[in-house]
């Protein structure tokens, strides 16, 4: 039979320019991914706003295009024109993640939900590794609302005398006083603004704001109130904005200048305790200097790393920003985590008289790999659809929550700045890495919180005082788009699982684990056991033609892969690295499948709605590897029989870490049976019952079977196994003569394998794993349940549809609940 053999060259350089010319040799049409070679981004302008280009071919002709923003879910929908082009312009400064996904029309009731989003194939790309937006020119003022006077050294020419320091800048006002009496319960402060007389009274130690008047010979106007961050420790320090005296003036200009005239200290019901009076013209002396973010603890080092991050506020309604940055990839258990995030919030419906704002931070770890560089499954969006932790009998036990929380880093209300519709935090986070933290690769997160005054904590994604919106993923993280090696060595060799199949189910088996990875994990897509032995029909049952199959493997744990969620990968891959296979046939022949470059990642399938395809609680949208090389990509098997492919390669992240992946895949070719079991997949059994293993086919063949039963027992004892062997009946029912006794509680394994070739010499197979628990019958909990949905009035009916949920949903906070221990930003 003749095979179309791939030719491997020898020189890189020859191989790069044909790889390249034949990825942008055929024109792309329904169903196939973007382009990413074909799209570019723009650099951020001055509000964050990118350009995503697509030029001629980076997606099918007149397709209608989503892009999605992965740190925010802002998504926007734009035509492709008739060469394949289009632009799109969205928020996403820096490095963020971007969705682009094709679809020849997206409805308008799919669109702008929050969680899987709609389309064809999508990739993903990222935008340029920096700190994304560009650093502001104007110096910033060294000066922090805390109480302490340390900070005024660098300012030694404002003293105002009588224990009075004060400065002004292009946004605030900044006052310090060295003396002052310990039971005053409100204070008013007389500035002068140009020729204009202002008062502001108000309790700098409390959450109110300042009431606001204007003194006039001849009447007092109140002006309403306004927010002033204060601090009281060994000096008491106020920082009052700008804007709103500059909105008193004539078109709105700043000030000339500003005098300091008077501070009075008075009790509970009004009366003057104590007032100073400054010298008549006392003018505070103004800087050329903006507010801004102030680290005057920073312990970060020249050769730090740089990256950015954002996110969602408000379910939506907004965005934040920040640069970081890092001190070391390198680190080992016991040591500190130094990090700095330049923090802006866009809040621009804030109001005006919002004090005692505190912003805050959970930093925390999600484990990539252990520190033999072998692949853990670690916590929120990690691990839906496998898992490295299993039960005794090796079956995925997925999506667990173990992710490290390092702490809570908390900027207090003074030292929150307000500059028109944008909060500035600049987080000093100096986290100790826990001494029994087990070595690997890990990649930090940061999930924002706040309160007012001593209110209930809340999230910057929770509707509330940071906005309203319409709503976002559930269980929001940002991921930082760096990988730590905590106690791993730069040689030791990092692997990432690669699955193979996950989009072509076998029977609703999904996914096929390489040999070498089976050790460490299993596979769980939520509607079946995955089947001892993938099965795939060699041709389409809808016209008899050959089937194609891509070989491209899957990285399960980069993405959500939940149809509720959407985040950025776990890892910023990039599109480098190669892979390498071979196909053995049945008869042996070996097919060099050649040395492939990786051109992009790519999820999804030509399915508009997952959901549809997979349901609602199966893992959708992995990440896959993409080669855009039909010598992976279009593999026909016109062989029956058993089939070996062995895959190997490696992908790479911004900062240089290989991830090796591939393994042994083996698989079987055939038409496809459809096995039915007397006792229903998944079963309890208790201590004495007898397990019926009689097996229904269809079509009806006189098949041979095998059925494996294994019990692992509870107490941790050796598993055992019993084989049952035999042939169906010419109506493909089968029923052993004996049938096992469960003398032992634990869990219990069923496999099917069944094999039948036909007078045509075609295959036919089937495959099924039934799992399940025995229990003792004097156990401590008796299960009760009924058919249907939980808190309904329907009729238990055995089958339904259930699309969305009815119930109003709480959103799950699953980091953050109360309070939580705060840890020092070094500045307080």
């Amino acid at each position: 039979m003749p095979r179309q053999l791939a030719i491997v060259v020898c020189v890189a350089a020859l191989w790069i320019s044909v790889s390249v010319q034949a990825q942008g040799a055929s024109v792309l049409s329904v169903g196939d991914p973007p382009n990413a070679s074909n799209i570019t981004i723009s650099d951020a302008d001055g509000n964050g706003n990118v350009t995503i280009t697509g030029v001629n071919n980076a997606v099918f002709p007149n397709a209608t295009v989503a892009v999605r923003n992965l740190y925010t879910e802002q998504t926007v929908y734009v035509p492709a024109g008739i060469t394949g082009s289009f632009s799109a312009t969205l928020y996403g400064p820096g490095n963020t993640p971007f969705l682009i996904s094709p679809a020849e029309g997206i409805a308008a009731d799919l669109r702008n939900l929050p969680g899987s989003l709609p389309g064809g194939p999508a990739i993903v790309i990222y935008g340029t590794f920096a700190e994304g937006r560009i650093a502001p020119t104007t110096p910033i003022t060294q000066l922090v609302t805390d109480g302490s006077l340390t900070d005024w050294d660098a300012y030694p020419a404002n003293s105002l005398g009588l224990g009075f320091l004060g400065l002004w800048n292009d946004d605030s006002i900044y006052l310090a006083v060295t003396e002052f009496p310990t039971d005053y319960a409100q204070l008013r402060l007389s500035l002068r603004i140009e020729t204009a007389l202002y008062t502001l009274q108000f309790d700098p130690r409390g959450v109110a704001p300042a009431v606001w008047q204007e003194i006039a010979s001849d009447r007092v106007t109140d002006l309403g109130v306004i927010a002033v961050a204060a601090s009281q420790a060994e000096a008491l320090e106020l920082r009052l904005p700008i804007a709103p005296f500059a909105e008193r003036l004539i078109n709105n200009r700043p000030p000339e200048s500003i005098g300091l005239l008077q501070l009075d200290y008075l009790d509970p019901q009004g009366n003057l305790i104590q007032s100073v009076v400054l010298p008549e013209l006392t003018t505070l002396i103004k800087v050329a200097e903006q507010d801004g973010f102030v680290y005057l603890n920073s312990s970060l080092p020249a050769d730090l790393t740089r990256f950015s991050l954002s996110g969602a506020l408000a379910q939506g309604a907004s965005t934040w920003y920040a640069r970081a940055r890092l001190a070391s990839l390198m680190l080992t258990p016991g040591q500190t985590l130094n990090l700095e995030l330049d923090t802006t919030l866009s809040v621009p419906n804030l109001p005006n008289g919002i004090v005692g704002l505190e912003l805050g931070g959970i930093f925390g770890l999600q484990q990539v790999t252990d520190a033999l560089g072998r692949p853990v499954s670690s916590g929120l969006h990690t691990n839906n659809g496998w898992a490295t932790v299993r039960t005794s009998s090796h079956l995925a036990i997925d999506n667990l929550q173990n992710d490290v929380i390092l702490g809570e880093v908390r900027i207090p209300a003074a030292q929150v700045i307000r500059k028109g519709g944008e909060l500035l935090a600049g987080f000093n986070a100096n986290l100790p890495i826990p001494a029994d933290l087990p070595p690997g690769v890990y990649v930090p997160f940061f999930i924002g919180t706040g309160r007012i005054g001593d209110g209930t904590p809340f999230l910057w994604t929770d509707n509330g005082v940071l906005g309203e919106g319409a709503g976002i993923s559930q269980f929001p993280l940002t991921r930082m788009p760096v990988a730590l090696r905590i106690g791993v060595p730069e040689d030791v060799v990092l692997r990432l699982p690669w699955v193979l199949f996950y989009d072509t189910p076998s029977d609703g088996s999904r996914g096929l684990v390489a040999e070498e990875d089976r050790p460490l994990m299993a596979l769980s897509n939520r509607v079946r056991f995955n089947s001892p032995t993938t099965i795939l029909p060699p041709t389409t049952s809808e016209s008899g033609q050959p089937r194609t199959y891509s070989v491209e493997p899957y990285l399960p744990n980069m993405l959500a892969n939940s149809y509720t969620s959407s985040t950025a990968p776990l890892l910023p891959l990039l599109p480098t690295g190669r892979i390498s296979g071979t196909l053995q046939y049945p008869s042996g022949e070996v097919n060099a499948l050649g040395t492939a470059l990786i051109a992009q990642y790519q999820l999804s399938t030509v399915t508009l709605d997952e959901r549809t395809r997979f349901g609602e609680q199966s893992p959708l949208d992995l990440m896959q590897i993409s080669t855009l090389n039909d010598a992976y990509r279009q593999l026909t098997f016109d062989e029956y029989g058993n089939y070996e492919l062995n895959i190997s390669g490696y992908v790479e992240d911004n900062w240089g870490n290989r991830y090796e992946g591939g393994g042994r895949y083996t698989f079987v070719v055939a038409e496809p049976l459809d096995l039915t079991p007397t006792v229903l997949s998944g079963a309890p059994f208790e201590v004495g019952d007898a397990l019926s293993l009689g097996v229904h086919l269809s079509p009806g063949v006189p098949a041979d079977i095998e059925i494996t039963v294994q019990v692992f027992p509870l107490d941790g004892s050796a598993p055992t196994e019993e084989i049952f062997s035999g042939q169906a009946n010419d109506f493909g029912v089968y029923v052993p003569e004996n049938a096992p006794i469960f003398n032992i509680p634990g869990e219990y394994v069923i496999d099917y394998e069944v094999r039948y070739t036909d007078n045509s010499n075609r295959l036919w197979a089937a495959s099924l794993r039934s799992a399940g628990v025995i229990a003792t019958p004097d156990g401590m909990f008796i299960a009760h349940g009924t058919r249907g949905q939980a808190d309904t009035d329907g009729t238990g009916e055995a089958w339904f549809n259930v699309v969305g949920d009815s119930r109003e949903a709480t959103l799950y906070q699953p980091y953050y609940s109360g309070d939580v221990a705060w840890v020092s930003d070094g500045r307080n």
